[in-house]
C-alpha cells in the first residue's frame, strides 16, 4: 500500500508522539510545511466567506473584527481591552474604537474593574448577546452548507483535523475573567 494513502492518520500518532515529549517532525519537516502552507492558504478563504456572512444585508453593522471582539468578550466575559485587542491584532487605541462602537450600538458594555479602579472589563449586554449569536448561527449556518458537498468520512476527517488544530492553538492560559478577580480577597 501506498505510504501517502496513510497518512490521514498520521496526526493522531503525531498527537499522541507529542503528548510523550516525542518530536512530532520525525518525517523531516516536509509534511509539516506543507500543511503549514496548507493552512496559510485555507484559513483566510474560510474567514473571508465568514466575513461575507456577516457583512451581508442580514448583518452589516458588523465589521469581522467587530463579531470576533463581541465573540472573544462572549467567551472571556469581564475580559479587559488590552486582552480584546491582543486577539484580534488592533492596537490598543484601534481596539478602543471598535469597543466605543459597540457600545454605542449598545452591544457591550464597560464596568470599572473593582480591584484596578485604571481598568474597564467588558461584557456583552443582553441586545449584544443575541446580535451575536444570531450572527454565529447564521454564519455556521452557511459553513455547514458548504459542508454538505462532502461525504461523511470527509466531514469526519476534517473534524478531526480541526480538533487536532484547537488542540495545538489552544491558549495555554486562559483569559481571567472578572468574576474570578472579584472573588478573590481584597489587598488592604
Amino acid at each position: 500500500m501506498n505510504s501517502k494513502l496513510q497518512e490521514p492518520r498520521q496526526p493522531r500518532s503525531s498527537r499522541q508522539s507529542r503528548a510523550l515529549g516525542k518530536s512530532p517532525s520525525s518525517d523531516g519537516g516536509g509534511g509539516v510545511d506543507q500543511c503549514a502552507r496548507r493552512l496559510l492558504e485555507v484559513v483566510p478563504l474560510v474567514m473571508r466567506t465568514i466575513r461575507a456572512e456577516i457583512r451581508s444585508h442580514r448583518y452589516p453593522e458588523f465589521s469581522l473584527p467587530q463579531f470576533r471582539a463581541m465573540a472573544f468578550i462572549a467567551r472571556n466575559r469581564g475580559a479587559s481591552l488590552s486582552a480584546v485587542s491582543e486577539h484580534i491584532g488592533l492596537t490598543l487605541p484601534a481596539a478602543s474604537r471598535l469597543v466605543d462602537g459597540l457600545v454605542i450600538a449598545g452591544c457591550v458594555t464597560r464596568v470599572v474593574d473593582a480591584d484596578d479602579r485604571r481598568k474597564m472589563l467588558l461584557d456583552l449586554t443582553p441586545y449584544g448577546a443575541k446580535r451575536h449569536q444570531t450572527a454565529r448561527e447564521s454564519a455556521r449556518h452557511l459553513l455547514a452548507g458548504r459542508l454538505g458537498a462532502l461525504a461523511a468520512p470527509e466531514v469526519r476527517a476534517l473534524t478531526g483535523a480541526l480538533d487536532l488544530l484547537s488542540d495545538l492553538f489552544r491558549p495555554a492560559e486562559p483569559v481571567v475573567a472578572a468574576s474570578s478577580r472579584r472573588s478573590s480577597p481584597k489587598k488592604n
